[in-house]
């Protein structure tokens, strides 16, 4: 099929535009065709290129592109820069969307991060006259979701968020008969990933005696959280303690579960268990992978 270039400098070079004059004025043009052999053939087609060089949340790409200069029908180019993070706050439940029309066609060149954001951390259990588990961990966010048809050549990675961790088990004792006699509660998972992500919250004593379990705390570098620690409670020598958050895992990673409340007979209640990952890709039919690159976390049709 021919081609268009023009001679610059002496080397012959494919434009980036073309215009043509009408009525004594100049105008932009989108494709360019020549007719050869009585065939009239295209030669050349504007194609839009965006560069993504800072850190952007919850990017919707159709709505990026089109506030960015892209008129909605040519080509779509994207390429997201080395080092830079596109990465979920849980304002939406992906990091990346790919929905809408492209008429043209969309390639997504990934040389950077699309991390979706990680599950908060499982409250703590209470301790209210009877134990109480530890609360589930939350779930992680999806990294790239595909509602359209896109062409992605990932040579960065692609991750879920991963799962925050279980909250501790609450535990309590009736000694003589006296149920005020509670411990703390159990500490908040944490919880781990790029951008916002927080642990849960330390479940609440009981008597002044129980203290309130610790909330996990969040790595906004996407290192391991840490749950926190358990509520305690000494009533006549007797302690009672609330169990330890589970830590929130890496990105992919479901979250690991809380530790069981405990008094001075062992164990009397469980820890939440840790939250699912999310999904690294939602929509992998729409999308034909020039280089499959990095991901961490299940990849979903």
């Amino acid at each position: 099929m021919p081609s268009l270039n023009i001679n610059t400098g002496g080397t012959w070079v494919v434009p980036e535009s073309v215009h043509v004059r009408k009525n004594s004025a100049w105008h932009n043009t989108t494709k360019v065709w020549v007719k050869q052999g009585g065939v009239w053939q295209a030669i050349w087609e504007f194609i839009t290129t965006l560069n993504i060089t800072s850190n952007q949340t919850d990017l919707n790409l159709r709505d990026y592109a089109l506030a960015n200069g892209w008129g909605g029908t040519s080509p779509l180019i994207v390429n997201i820069a080395p080092n830079v993070y596109v990465y979920g706050t849980g304002a939406t439940a992906y990091a990346l969307l790919v929905s809408g029309s492209f008429a043209g066609g969309l390639t997504l060149n990934n040389a950077g991060r699309i991390v979706g954001k990680s599950g908060n951390g499982g409250a703590g259990g209470l301790a209210n006259g009877a134990s109480h588990p530890g609360y589930t961990g939350g779930w992680g966010y999806v990294g790239l979701s595909a509602n359209a048809p896109v062409t992605v050549n990932n040579t960065g990675y692609i991750a879920g968020g991963g799962g925050g961790g279980g909250g501790g088990g609450g535990a309590s004792i009736d000694y003589i008969s006296t149920t005020t006699n509670a411990g703390g509660g159990g500490g908040g998972g944490a919880s781990t990933g790029i951008g916002t992500t927080s642990g849960g919250a330390g479940g609440v004593g009981y008597n002044v005696n129980g203290a309130a379990g610790g909330g996990g705390q969040g790595d906004p570098n996407g290192a391991f959280g840490q749950g926190g620690a358990g509520g305690y409670s000494n009533y006549t020598g007797v302690q009672v303690r609330g169990g330890a958050g589970g830590s929130g895992n890496w990105i992919g990673a479901s979250g690991i579960a809380g530790t069981g409340g405990r008094w001075v007979n062992g164990e009397v209640s469980n820890g939440g268990p840790g939250g699912v990952a999310g999904a690294a890709v939602l929509g992998n039919s729409n999308i034909t992978w020039a280089n499959t690159g990095t991901r961490y976390g299940v990849i979903q049709s």
